[in-house]
């Protein structure tokens, strides 16, 4: 068994694979890289839904946005098991020919999600990441990682609403009732829904025109699925593609 851990500004998303198969998956709140005993026991709770893992889990392999918090992850899943741990941009670098400049200042998220897409869906892509921030990630016909672009994500805008007003509430994303809110909260919601959605619709209908209409438009992250119904130009919605991109990697490149 193979863990394979995404570190990112909002969450840790952690998931085992077992020949191929993802046979667990959890969250947890990046936040609690500061408190290192809570940390450990959430990740034991949650680990021990899968009693198997404890006996067969065999490496790690992470990638991550938070380098303050890898260290602290490293650590804490080392007091339950001595295993090796292999880091995305240090240990093994994503095998994809990168066009960023400079190439190490992208995610290595980002090109964990483009190996995956290749591997799954073909090329040219463009994936659509609903994290922290909502990035849009473009792979030509060749299979290079060209770049894309980086747009606030949902938290961090209804965050700033709340704190750069004096009467906005804070409160979190679903779905609107309706186009037109009625109060406070709901008219935030709908501007905030469709103001993405309006803006994911326009960036990816540009992007194609960059890149081909036969573009495959892949969505991913933590709030794809707000928008899994109304984003038409979206074909797929994966929400594991990340760490199936990790164990991609590992299988391709790191498997003896």
């Amino acid at each position: 068994m193979i863990l394979c851990a995404d570190i990112g500004n909002t969450n840790i998303t952690v998931g085992i694979f077992n020949k191929k198969k993802l046979v667990l998956k959890f969250e947890i709140s990046t936040s609690l890289i500061n408190n290192k005993r809570k940390l450990t026991s959430m990740l034991k709770k949650n680990l021990d839904k899968k009693k198997l893992v404890r006996e067969c889990l065999n490496e790690a392999i992470i990638c991550s946005v938070v380098p303050q918090a890898t260290k602290i992850f490293k650590d804490s899943f080392k007091k339950i098991f001595d295993i090796r741990y292999i880091e995305i941009g240090k240990e093994v670098r994503a095998p994809i020919k990168n066009c960023y400049s400079p190439p190490e200042k992208v995610g290595q998220d980002r090109l964990v999600n483009a190996v995956a897409g290749i591997h799954l869906y073909g090329k040219p892509l463009i994936i659509v990441d609903f994290g922290t921030c909502i990035t849009f990630d473009c792979i030509s016909a060749k299979g290079q990682y060209l770049g894309g672009l980086i747009m606030p994500g949902i938290n961090m805008t209804l965050s700033a609403l709340y704190e750069k007003t004096a009467l906005l509430p804070r409160l979190k994303m679903t779905r609107p009732r309706a186009l037109i809110g009625r109060n406070t909260k709901e008219s935030i919601r709908s501007g905030m829904y469709y103001g993405f959605l309006g803006g994911c619709e326009s960036i990816i209908k540009y992007t194609k025109e960059k890149l081909g209409k036969k573009t495959l438009v892949i969505g991913t992250g933590g709030y794809a699925s707000l928008f899994k119904t109304k984003i038409k130009s979206i074909d797929i919605f994966d929400l594991n593609l990340t760490l199936q991109g990790l164990y991609l990697i590992y299988r391709e490149n790191l498997r003896k």
